[in-house]
């Protein structure tokens, strides 16, 4: 269906959307240097708002890009009734072979647990558990998550980092009273430990 979809719209099988900010002469300098990184891929191609500005996915994107807030993202839980996000972002090098060997590993998780992306909640915690499992061993942190998951990624990161956390936590909240337990900083329980 993806490949038929990239032939009827004439499209790859990667889109990115993306902005240059700055004044005129800053653009254009800007716009040239990503023009000639894909100078040598003979599949890449550009579209503005020349030519997009009509199409609706390039008004939504180019909204979003000048900071217009939109909802329009959340209809995607609508299509089955009830649904809710559950985030997976990992961190990791700016380069291509992370992003391959990430691919790889989300890919055969995630088909494991038999989603794409969008799936049954029980099968999705699974999945995510084994997600961060996985990545973390890797040494990927996972820079968001959703509440059901802070503990349980702040985990991932080992005791130094936490502790140095709560350490930071207890000099600028000494009350605890900023989101007490979030991401997994609990002063309550950290300081029951310490003494």
């Amino acid at each position: 269906e993806l490949k038929q979809l990239q032939k009827d719209k004439n499209m790859g099988a990667w889109n990115v959307y993306a902005a240059l900010y700055g004044d005129p002469v800053s653009i254009e300098h800007n716009w040239n240097i990503v023009k000639s990184v894909f100078a040598d891929n003979k599949k890449a191609q550009f579209f503005t708002e020349d030519e997009l500005g009509d199409d609706p996915i390039f008004k939504y994107r180019a909204k979003l890009m000048r900071g217009d807030p939109t909802l329009q993202e959340f209809s995607l839980y609508n299509w089955k009734g009830g649904g809710g996000s559950m985030w997976f972002a990992p961190v990791s090098p700016a380069e291509g072979k992370h992003t391959l060997v990430q691919q790889e590993l989300a890919t055969k998780i995630m088909n494991k647990h038999g989603f794409d992306y969008v799936g049954e909640m029980q099968r999705a915690k699974e999945c995510y558990t084994e997600l961060v499992q996985e990545f973390a061993k890797l040494g990927y942190g996972v820079y968001r998550t959703h509440v059901g998951a802070m503990d349980e990624v702040s985990e991932t990161y080992g005791p130094v980092i936490k502790d140095v956390f709560h350490k930071l936590k207890k000099a600028l909240d000494p009350n605890n009273i900023l989101a007490p337990g979030k991401s997994g900083i609990d002063l309550s329980v950290y300081e029951s430990n310490v003494k």
